[in-house]
């Protein structure tokens, strides 16, 4: 780590790191904790990562009226209400996205895309990574077409589900690592 002084008062070592992003300016500071206080940057709360607008869509018609006649969620930590966080965009505390999961996430989908990441990863193991996922997404896919049964697409999907899992345990000898829930 490097030894980077205050930017305000030059003298302290910087422990505090502020960054702000305003309409797509970034502005990163760095400040030592009497300077961070001074500027109340210690007792403010956080900015919310992503501003939600007045009247976001939070699903589908039918989602609207589902959410409009059940009872008000509430987190048991914090005492947020699930509809102040729709007004203000902010949540209370981490316990409140595991109290509004089941609303959060489609939300998160809607603004973000998929809940997954999809980072870069070393070459070597990006197609591992790539077949493990495939895998886990067909076995979800068929777990759903078996409860609905669908017998015709469950046998599709195991048929699919088959030859990825050997692709990957291909890929797994040629690379040396093992192949999730096979054996060693």
């Amino acid at each position: 780590m490097t030894d980077r002084r205050c930017d305000e008062c030059g003298k302290q070592p910087a422990t505090v790191r502020y960054t702000e992003i305003d309409e797509g300016n970034v502005t990163r500071r760095s400040y030592c904790r009497t300077c961070a206080e001074g500027r109340g940057l210690l007792d403010e709360a956080p900015k919310p990562i992503v501003a939600l607008p007045e009247g976001l869509p939070w699903g589908t018609e039918a989602d609207a009226k589902a959410v409009a006649t059940a009872p008000e969620l509430v987190c048991s930590t914090c005492g947020l209400a699930f509809g102040t966080f729709q007004q203000t965009g902010r949540l209370g505390c981490p316990s409140c996205y595991v109290a509004f999961r089941a609303r959060l996430v489609p939300l998160l989908r809607k603004l973000h895309g998929p809940a997954r990441h999809a980072g870069k990863a070393p070459r070597s193991s990006a197609r591992k990574a790539e077949l493990r996922q495939q895998v886990e997404d067909l076995r979800r896919e068929l777990e759903r077409a078996v409860r609905a049964e669908d017998y015709e697409r469950a046998a599709r999907l195991r048929d699919e589900l088959r030859a990825v899992e050997q692709e990957q345990s291909v890929t797994a000898r040629r690379t040396g690592g093992d192949v999730p829930g096979g054996a060693p």
